[in-house]
């Protein structure tokens, strides 16, 4: 249980810091800056790696993330990861403070946070899988564009139905 903490905290706290990055514009930057020096970007496809795993290779079959990843942008030894970090631990601990011995409301409150921000996270994992940092070959086809518009207006419905209902707005 306490490795899985630690996994998941170092996990979130990355996301977090490479997120960072990429709404920042960094990416982008830097890519231009290095296209500046060398020849064009080389093509990715999709294979299938030696253990079965999807990954994607360049043409001179070096792997690398579909989403642009590389040790360029680890920022462990920098500023943005250790503070993620601090602000999981603090923000954790101050949950835990507020409904240590109160189980019904810390389940309620997650409850509540979690529907209210599933449409959220769905639109972000949406624009992230449909925009520029995905491989047009490795994409979604229209088919399940539109599902996902479906299921995000469904989360979207349900979300504003919760919030009217647990904060007494409707009566069921």
């Amino acid at each position: 249980m306490f490795g899985t903490i630690i996994a998941v905290c170092d996990g979130y706290a990355r996301s977090l810091s490479r997120m960072t990055l990429m709404l920042a514009g960094i990416r982008d930057k830097e890519r231009k800056s290095a296209d500046a020096r060398r020849p064009a970007e080389p093509v990715v496809r999709d294979s299938i790696s030696d253990d079965g795993g999807r990954r994607a290779e360049d043409q001179a079959g070096r792997g690398r993330s579909c989403v642009g990843v590389d040790e360029r942008h680890d920022d462990s030894r920098g500023v943005r990861y250790p503070m993620y970090i601090l602000l999981l631990v603090s923000g954790s601990l101050i949950v835990i403070i507020m409904f240590g011995d109160k189980l019904r409301e810390l389940v309620d409150f997650a409850t509540t946070v979690s529907f209210l921000i599933a449409p959220i996270i769905a639109i972000f994992n949406f624009r992230l899988v449909t925009g520029r940092y995905m491989a047009q070959e490795l994409q979604p086809p229209s088919w399940l564009k539109a599902l996902a518009y479906a299921g995000i207006a469904f989360l979207c419905g349900f979300a504003a139905f919760y919030a009217l209902v647990r904060f007494g707005i409707v009566a069921i």
